[in-house]
């Protein structure tokens, strides 16, 4: 006769699988939105500023990545037990030399600066969602 299951081995075992489906959640925001702003750059960079295309190779890059991220969460989910220090890896940097690439030296920079909080902020709370306080910690702290 089995030994009845212990209740921590199953919390362990509910929170290991919710963490493997977050990290896939997280693959899939991740690759919509970095799509949407990629198209949305390409975009403005054609009609209305040209100061816009200047980034749009790191972009195109950052995408690739968000692509190889989601075709792998999908493959081996092994990858994501940690789900959301992609954010911390990944994220984090590709977003700081985006929008330092698009400082002139000029008063709209301030306009820049204060949206670049907002996005590092919600990159936070993007990383949160994958339920594992290292991730959330990395994040912060890069």
């Amino acid at each position: 006769m089995a030994p009845p299951p212990d209740e921590d081995d199953a919390f362990a075992g509910a929170l290991a699988a919710e963490r493997l489906h977050n990290g896939r959640r997280l693959a899939w925001l991740r690759l919509l939105g970095i799509s949407g702003f990629f198209v949305l750059t390409v975009v403005a960079g054609r009609v209305l500023d040209p100061t816009w295309s200047r980034s749009i190779a790191l972009f195109a890059v950052h995408w690739l990545i968000a692509v190889g991220l989601f075709w792998l969460s999908y493959r081996r989910g092994a990858l994501f037990r940690i789900a959301g220090l992609e954010v911390a890896l990944v994220d984090v940097p590709m977003v700081f030399l985006l929008q330092y690439g698009m400082l002139n030296g000029v008063i709209a920079d301030r306009g820049i600066a204060g949206f670049s909080a907002g996005l590092f902020l919600n990159l936070m709370a993007i990383a949160g969602l994958g339920l594992d306080p290292r991730a959330t910690v990395a994040t912060a702290t890069r």
